[in-house]
């Protein structure tokens, strides 16, 4: 068996770590012998994803040294806390569509913002109605600013599907945007500073179910087209 973590008894052992917008940085003491490592990867949770593939091609035989000169290479999966870099601040798009996903994702990245986070969000229609107040208030406890928005509504009137979401809100830090393509150029316009926009609900999605029609859309391509536009202007 292999240990690792915080704790002494382990054979990888994390000594400090330091988590930014757009790294993470962690010392890793391994026989007596120290590391310092910086990975893409952001988010606590991504120090032990890192240890578990270095661990194992540690043991496959390749020294520390060699998968740590790989470290530039590693990015996040298509759609998990995928970053775009804009100015001084990130935006990332991500996945997370449950309650329980949502709420990692914005104690994550609460742990190392510096200014503030704006969070997009929506629920899908024809689905759960009871988790939609859950995310509702879950967004606007966990950010400073919301703008919630169509996450394929399918054939449920997308007015009743906002209704859900913001019932039972005690908080006025949020708007509703129908439209998620305009609803993202929000998000883009109001970053300043070191903010972080969460773009939230499809990842690797790249399409939406409006009606019974799909069409493409994809949240990471639009982000990107809209800051090539503002930067021509």
């Amino acid at each position: 068996n292999v240990i690792y973590g915080f704790s002494n008894e382990s054979d990888y052992k994390i000594l400090d770590y330091k988590l930014e917008i757009n790294k993470t940085t962690f010392d890793l003491k391994v026989n007596d012998q120290t590391f310092h490592i910086t990975t893409k990867l952001v988010g606590k949770y991504n120090i032990y994803n890192y240890l578990v593939c270095l661990i194992i091609a540690n043991k496959m035989g390749y020294s520390i040294e060699e998968i740590t000169k790989k470290n530039d290479f590693i990015t996040s999966p298509p759609g998990r806390m995928d970053g775009i870099k804009y100015k001084n601040s990130m935006i990332f798009v991500d996945y997370a569509h449950t309650p329980d996903a949502v709420s990692n994702v914005l104690n994550g990245v609460n742990s190392y913002k510096k200014d503030r986070i704006i969070t997009i969000v929506g629920c899908g229609g024809d689905r759960d109605r009871m988790k939609r107040p859950i995310m509702g208030a879950i967004a606007t406890e966990l950010s400073d600013y919301v703008i919630f928005t169509n996450d394929n509504p399918r054939t449920e009137d997308e007015k009743q599907i906002m209704n859900d979401i913001v019932s039972g809100l005690k908080t006025d830090n949020y708007e509703i945007i129908h439209d998620r393509k305009r609803a993202i150029e929000k998000g883009v316009d109001m970053l300043d500073g070191e903010d972080i926009l969460l773009i939230l609900g499809k990842g690797h999605e790249n399409y939406q179910i409006i009606g019974k029609e799909k069409m493409f859309h994809d949240d990471r391509e639009h982000v990107k087209k809209y800051i090539e536009k503002k930067q021509e202007v």
